[in-house]
């Protein structure tokens, strides 16, 4: 009895003494910065055991609280909010890097039905959904609003603002950032849909490629800076470095090519296919295909296929070329038709033409060419039919001279001076614009062989002066209209004045005749005497 009173006053003293100094178990001297210390050399510590289930049923378990779990074979400690599993060094991530994993079953991620989650700076930088609202995201602040659904951002920012937009696709720097609610749209590019709020349908591949626009819808731009001014513009469609570049509001433009349709800002309805194509323009329902088709042009209603087809017109409506420099030379007028390579006009401002065949040009407005200057022969399988509608006709006047004006003509035989006429005809083509080596050879040849054949005919300022010495205004002339134009004959009119005279010759011949018949009489009656 003696003894274990005196047992309980050592352990008393000991308890009393432990609360201001440290506890050693297997060693005298524990470290003065722990409470406890346990030192042993082949034993080890033996924390409490339990099955995961009378782990969860603790009652208020202490923040810091540890226990080894039978059930998962792990430790675990208390946070003061929930269990938290401490993993094996094996297990973990190491921050650089770790070697040995086996993709079949090492993986970074979750193992239950809960979203995955990167942070940068506390900033959302990556984001998996497994179930609804399915958002997709990686990059800094990409999705940083993420109130949309089934969305999918990568890269710095990309659909930084979204709100309530669905199925929007966002791959690059600052791609789709302010759109809030637009939907169905897919940029990919740096700053690709950069300002797209609630524009919907929209497609944007290049480098700030539709990167203004803002509620602008089923648009497609395709390549660097395509359709960059574009915010409000719908049903356009642009392929190509810069094409459409500049277009803001206007609508259901589709343009391939570089820099095609490229200050398009306003027009509509316009489709261009070649560099360049349609660059100026600002009009509305243009067509153009080939490299500068159409360049300069801002006006209306035009269609060019070819190289440089009607480059230089501008404020013009109503044309249309097909061919290689067809009607590129100068600022042409309304309602032209250029067929033929290097078909043009040789002066500003015509309208109403029309010059079919290679190298073919108009000289005055309201005029029809067919062939160049060495063409030789035009053959048809009919006579031209000119319109003759008496219903259309006023004015009708008989005062078409006969035998005085065919009287006064000169008919001659002649040979054309053929290549001086080209180069009158060619004076204003630039030097860029004109023929290649093989194709003028053709040319000088087939202008060499049209100086060769003798003609028949009338010269035109003769016919012109006698016409007006008896008054007569004969269609049949065909007087220059300008500085660049040519003397020409309408032969098919002179028809008029032959048919004229030779009615003027039968009256004479049947005065004749009854003159002759008179005198016949007479003399017969003089014989009888």
């Amino acid at each position: 009895m003696k003894k274990l009173f005196l047992l309980s006053i050592v352990i008393i003293l000991f308890n009393k003494s432990s609360l201001a100094q440290s506890v050693g178990i297997g060693t005298t001297t524990p470290d003065a910065s722990s409470m406890l210390e346990v030192k042993s050399s082949d034993k080890g510590l033996l924390l409490p055991r339990t099955s995961a289930t009378s782990r969860t049923a603790i009652v208020n378990p202490a923040k810091g609280l540890i226990v080894y779990d039978t059930t998962t074979g792990s430790f675990w400690f208390h946070n003061g909010s929930a269990w938290t599993q401490i993993e094996s060094g094996g297990g973990n991530w190491s921050l650089t890097g770790n070697g040995g994993s086996n993709p079949a079953t090492n993986f970074v991620g979750t193992t239950d039905a809960n979203s995955l989650a990167i942070k940068v700076n506390n900033q959302r930088s990556g984001y998996i959904d497994y179930t609804s609202p399915f958002k997709t995201n990686f990059g800094y602040q990409s999705l940083n609003a993420a109130f949309g659904t089934a969305n999918s951002a990568f890269g710095y920012q990309a659909l930084f603002t979204d709100t309530s937009g669905i199925y929007n696709t966002a791959h690059g720097y600052q791609s789709l950032y302010s759109n809030s609610m637009g939907s169905f749209n897919t940029a990919i590019g740096a700053a690709s849909l950069n300002h797209n709020s609630t524009g919907n349908y929209n497609m944007a591949d290049g480098y700030y490629a539709l990167y203004s626009n803002i509620d602008g819808y089923s648009n497609t731009a395709s390549g660097y800076y395509a359709l960059y001014a574009n915010n409000y513009g719908h049903g356009n469609s642009g392929f190509g470095t810069n094409a459409l570049n500049s277009n803001t509001t206007a609508n259901f433009n589709s343009a391939f090519g570089y820099a095609s349709l490229y200050s398009n800002s306003t027009g509509t309805y316009n489709t261009a296919c070649g560099s360049a194509a349609l660059y100026n323009n600002n009009g509305s329902y243009n067509t153009a295909g080939g490299f500068e088709a159409l360049r300069l042009n801002n006006d209306s209603y035009n269609t060019a296929f070819g190289y440089q087809a009607l480059r230089n017109t501008t404020a013009s409506e109503y044309n249309v070329a097909f061919g290689y420099n067809a009607g590129t030379t100068l600022n042409n007028g309304y309602n032209n038709v250029f067929l033929g390579a290097n078909t043009d006009v040789n002066g500003i401002g015509y309208y109403n033409v029309i010059a079919i065949g290679q190298a073919t040009v108009c000289t005055a407005a309201s005029q029809v060419t067919i062939g160049n200057s060495a063409t030789n022969s035009y053959r048809a399988y009919a006579n031209w039919s000119n319109i003759s509608d008496g219903r259309y006709k006023n004015n009708l006047r008989e005062d078409v001279p006969g035998l005085k004006f065919i009287n006064e003509l000169r008919p001659v035989t002649y040979t054309l001076n053929a290549t001086a006429i080209d180069q009158f005809l060619h004076k204003n083509t630039p030097a860029d614009k004109k023929l290649s080596a093989e194709a003028k050879a053709a040319q000088v040849k087939a202008l060499s062989e049209k100086e060769q054949v003798r003609y028949t005919g009338f010269v035109a300022q003769e016919v012109e002066k006698t016409a007006k010495k008896l008054g007569f205004d004969f269609s049949g002339i065909d007087a220059p209209k300008n500085e660049n134009d040519l003397y020409a004959l309408r032969y098919a009119d002179f028809v008029v004045p032959l048919v004229k005279a030779v009615q003027e010759q039968q009256q004479q011949i049947e005065e004749l005749k009854k003159q002759n018949t008179e005198l016949i009489n007479r003399i017969d009656a003089l014989e009888k005497k």
